[in-house]
């Protein structure tokens, strides 16, 4: 072969693999993978947009309870009954999404937190709001967040084939992180200019959408449970975390970091924002920087 036919010969082979050709490649496998999924992307869809609403209610709940003549300790209360209330619905709301369709759980429970942030928000919007009822309001969400979140985690892996789990959940959590910074913006701006019943407002219509768009999934049916009763798998279940010193360990230590977050994130910063930093809007911001390095830790991860 002459130098020129193996030059000509070696610039088809590069064409083969790069330019235009190339590019259409990445964006097929990129298709043909968890995006391909109709549930998946219907449930990432439902994320993204409760996700981003939840971050709105993060940043307008302070200023909510602050505008209803609340003080600093009450901006505690409502955080913890919050946090209490989704504490101790996890382990029904487990049992419950072993029986049930998960979906189905999930759309209930973000039903209930809609209601319960549009009853918020007609409250404040109202003038009519106290601390005991955004506190019980409050409760009812983490209730509803305490369902939610167990029939999410069986979920994922249903929506994709297990060679694509990896890469669904890379994606999956880049997606909510994404929306957790334009959520908490967005809550800074709304609570900022038109006040946290507005913002309030907003994350119930986003919840009611979320749990209208699962009502497109479609699932086979899972095999029933082998317990005989829910109140079986609890005392099994609890069995085999006691057994297991990591896990417990592990549990144990997550509950400390979880209340020393909640308490910068849900008190103590909307505080200081509120008090030295000029109010929602730069709370938003500090809220949507710290989204924005769980983004970039979620992009690593997809290597």
């Amino acid at each position: 072969m002459q130098p020129a036919d193996r030059a000509g010969e070696a610039a088809r082979a590069a064409g083969k693999t790069s330019g235009p050709g190339r590019r259409r490649g990445i964006g097929t496998a990129l298709l043909g993978g968890p995006l391909s999924s109709r549930n998946f992307r219907l449930l990432s869809a439902c994320s993204v947009i409760s996700v981003g609403g939840s971050q709105i209610a993060t940043v307008a709940v302070p200023f909510a309870v602050l505008r209803s003549g609340g003080t600093a300790s009450d901006v505690g209360y409502v955080a913890a009954a919050e946090l209490i209330a989704m504490i101790g619905s996890l382990l029904a709301g487990g049992a419950i999404a072993d029986r049930a369709p998960r979906h189905r759980v999930m759309m209930a429970a973000e039903s209930l937190q809609a209601v319960a942030q549009a009853i918020a928000a007609v409250l404040l919007l109202t003038g009519q709001a106290r601390v005991w009822q955004l506190a019980t309001l409050a409760a009812a969400g983490g209730v509803g967040f305490g369902f939610y979140y167990p029939a999410a985690q069986g979920l994922l892996p249903q929506t994709v084939q297990a060679s694509q789990l990896a890469q669904a959940n890379a994606l999956f959590r880049t997606g909510r992180n994404a929306a957790s910074i334009g959520g908490a913006a967005l809550g800074g701006i709304l609570t900022g200019l038109a006040g946290p019943g507005w913002a309030l407002a907003a994350d119930a219509a986003t919840f009611a959408a979320a749990a209208a768009l699962r009502a497109g999934m479609r699932f086979d049916r899972l095999p029933p449970a082998q317990a005989a009763s829910a109140f079986r798998d609890l005392r099994d279940g609890w069995r085999e975390f006691t057994s297991r010193r990591w896990l417990w360990a592990v549990v144990a230590q997550f509950m400390i970091v979880t209340g020393i977050y909640a308490a910068a994130m849900q008190v103590l910063g909307p505080l200081t924002a509120h008090a030295q930093l000029g109010g929602a809007r730069s709370w938003g911001l500090i809220t949507a920087a710290y989204a924005v390095g769980a983004v970039a830790g979620g992009l690593v991860m997809t290597r």
